[in-house]
């Protein structure tokens, strides 16, 4: 069995360029640490919508898993659904399957389905 190289190559060392931006360099941790605050607090959302519906004595005072990780997933999921609805979703993997195929030289087909299970993984992992 013949090992592709370039790809293989490709990938580590955008992983390492992506890795030194995002730790060596202080204006990439503080993007990366606001876009993690905006998502933190867009998943916090969660809280407000469990509270209501089981009561503040299962979400905060028990910390029962199902009462409190469960919504998220299902909170996430709903959004991509919409974005899904709406095309936002397509747009986003095909061209950043694009952007793979380019970078990589990997098929149409390889670079679409890695992006896709970037969004899409914890969503179909869900439903199924």
């Amino acid at each position: 069995m013949q090992i592709l190289w370039r790809p293989v190559l490709w990938g580590l060392g955008i992983q390492f360029i992506f890795g030194v931006l995002t730790i060596r360099w202080v204006v990439g941790r503080q993007i990366f640490q606001c876009i993690g605050d905006h998502v933190s607090t867009f998943l916090l959302y969660t809280n407000s919508g469990s509270t209501f519906a089981y009561g503040e004595f299962l979400v905060t005072n028990q910390g029962v898993f199902a009462f409190q990780v469960m919504p998220v997933i299902f909170f996430f999921c709903f959004c991509v659904q919409i974005l899904f609805y709406y095309g936002i979703i397509q747009n986003i993997v095909v061209k950043l399957g694009w952007l793979l195929q380019i970078s990589l030289g990997t098929t149409v087909a390889e670079s679409v389905n890695a992006s896709a299970s970037v969004f899409l993984g914890m969503v179909s992992n869900t439903l199924i």
